[in-house]
């Protein structure tokens, strides 16, 4: 059982002492009466903690003293509803055997954000997530299942920096650029949960790698409380970085600085599927709708495939040569461009109607028939995944599918690609980088382009996978379909967008 040495209860106190308290230790008392309250977990009883051989709970009370909360340390659950209710609960990190909510009263922790309550969980040493999984799903109510939430790695000594979708969780001043690299921290996936009405927002990263998360909120829209979990256990003792945002969080939820989110967040996920699954499952099935008009500078296009990949003996085979289905393959390029195709089964397995990467081709290459600035990029990996990079290829009259000389910029570039199969991956080109917004003037073609838009358009993307030294010959991944929204320029024939023009 854990004694703390600055327990303290005004419940205790009787109305006279109290009073006598109030005079005598004036400003003293004063200022602690001022302190923002919070609650802080003790309990070993239960199996969440073990205090014998992990120092870092202690810890974590020792800088929230110093901090200068008023900390209310309990040997179980304390009372989170009331006068007495804290403006933050804190659990440390789950060190025992049993999760925190297998084994407390998880009604009174929704209560308590449901109250506009802010709860910060720290990891747990075993479960692979689970114990976060677990506690947000029970805490907030989500509905559904996990896309992806797990551990990618522990005692990772990353750089970890401030996302620029922080903001967007809670407007703190000044929050903390960057945080320790402590060894005694773990980085989760992105998580994305199924439930429409969830709101997750990485707050921290592994720089150059969004998919590597320190420090995630979660949320539900009209739910005026939030959990924030940590990935720092504060077994390697008090971190300036790491304290200083848990008081900038603290302190802004206790001051009524977060508010309900309106609508769930799905679609920010780099890895969102339900944006673009219905529209992709059957791309040609319809009859078409009438063209654009073919004297048009520009068509902006949603959902649309690339129209050109390496085929059995050419480097560039077109969607509508006549040899198309001589050049066609399973497991070959080709697939990503066949608009005919049927949909792979909705499960994780192999496909023949997807390209396959193998011990010697982890590349991939598609072409497009004009320029194309590209803003978004949807890949859909049906068993196992690994995309690592995506780069574009340089717009080159006419197109020839050359690769060499002509990779651009890098839009993806990870260590590891945590992403489900079935799942897709939603990669974002901001438009300064993508040029979607700049005028389109006329007087040129696809054969000459004018020099400010020459720098951003598009012949094709080259994408990388990795696989395991170990994987076997059926290990793949496999990539189904990729998809692209931005626009086209000068489209020599505007028929073949007709399938994939936005909507207005």
């Amino acid at each position: 059982m854990y004694t703390p040495g600055t327990r303290a209860s005004a419940r205790g106190l009787g109305p006279l002492r109290l009073a006598v308290l109030l005079v005598c230790c004036g400003g003293l008392l004063l200022a602690h009466a001022e302190a923002t309250r919070v609650a802080l977990y003790m309990s070993a009883s239960n199996g969440v903690l073990d205090l014998s051989w992990d120092n870092g709970p202690q810890n974590l009370e020792r800088q929230l003293q110093q901090l200068g909360f008023d900390v209310r340390s309990s040997d179980g659950q304390p009372t989170l509803s009331g006068p007495d209710a804290p403006a933050a609960y804190i659990i440390p990190a789950q060190n025992g055997p049993s999760f925190y909510s297998s084994v407390e009263d998880m009604n009174a922790i929704s209560s308590y954000l449901s109250s506009g309550g802010l709860v910060v969980v720290l990891d747990a040493n075993h479960g692979q997530g689970e114990a976060l999984r677990s506690f947000v799903e029970e805490s907030l109510g989500y509905q559904g299942s996990w896309s992806t939430c797990k551990q990618l790695s522990a005692n990772a000594e990353k750089q970890l920096a401030l996302t620029e979708f922080a903001s967007s969780f809670v407007s703190v001043k000044e929050w903390p650029e960057s945080l320790e690299n402590a060894q005694t921290t773990s980085l989760l996936s992105w998580c994305r949960h199924e439930d429409s009405s969830a709101s997750i927002v990485p707050l921290y990263t592994s720089i150059g790698d969004e998919s590597q998360v320190a420090v995630q909120a979660f949320g539900k829209v009209s739910v005026p409380g939030a959990v924030v979990w940590m990935g720092y256990s504060w077994k390697d003792g008090e971190q300036e970085q790491w304290g200083l945002l848990l008081k900038k969080l603290v302190e802004e939820f206790a001051q009524g600085g977060y508010e309900a989110p309106k609508q769930g967040n799905a679609d920010l996920h780099p890895f969102n599927v339900d944006s673009v699954l219905a529209a992709a499952a059957d791309v040609g099935a319809t009859y078409p709708p009438p063209p654009p008009k073919s004297e048009s500078t520009k068509i902006s296009v949603v959902n649309m495939t690339a129209y050109g990949a390496a085929g059995k003996t050419r480097d560039l085979v077109w969607y509508d040569d006549a040899d198309f289905r001589e050049q066609l393959k399973p497991l070959s390029a080709l697939q990503l461009v066949d608009q005919t195709k049927t949909p792979c089964p909705a499960k994780c397995g192999a496909c023949e109607l997807a390209w396959k990467a193998t011990r010697s081709n982890l590349q991939v290459a598609v072409f497009f028939r004009d320029p194309v600035q590209i803003a978004r990029i949807y890949l859909k990996q049906i068993k196992n995944s690994g995309i690592i990079t995506i780069q574009f290829i340089k717009w080159v009259y006419p197109p020839t599918g050359a690769i060499a000389g002509n990779v651009g910029r890098t839009v993806w570039n990870v260590t590891d690609d945590t992403s489900m199969c079935q799942s897709v991956l939603v990669v974002r080109v901001p438009p300064k980088k993508s040029g979607v917004n700049k005028p389109v003037p006329t007087g040129f073609n696809r054969r000459s382009l004018p020099p400010s838009l020459a720098s951003t358009a598009v012949g094709g993307v080259l994408i990388t996978m990795e696989r395991p030294d170990n994987a076997g010959q059926n290990f793949g991944p496999f990539l189904e379909w990729v998809r692209f929204s931005g626009r086209v320029l000068y489209p020599e024939n505007a028929a073949i967008y007709a399938n994939a023009v936005r909507k207005k």
